[in-house]
């Protein structure tokens, strides 16, 4: 339980730092392409319990 928290905690990090790096790189479209690449990978880590 403890550990799901922990992973939770590093993703939204993640996130973060991703959408700061969109929102100041001049290749937002490579970087919006390479999230939604992700974003199944990150889903499937979150229902891993």
């Amino acid at each position: 339980m403890m550990m799901k928290f922990v992973y939770l905690g590093i993703l939204c990090f993640l996130i973060i730092l991703l959408i700061r790096y969109i929102f100041t790189s001049k290749k937002k479209w490579e970087w919006l392409m390479a999230a939604f690449v992700l974003a199944p990978w990150i889903l499937r880590l979150l229902q891993l319990k």
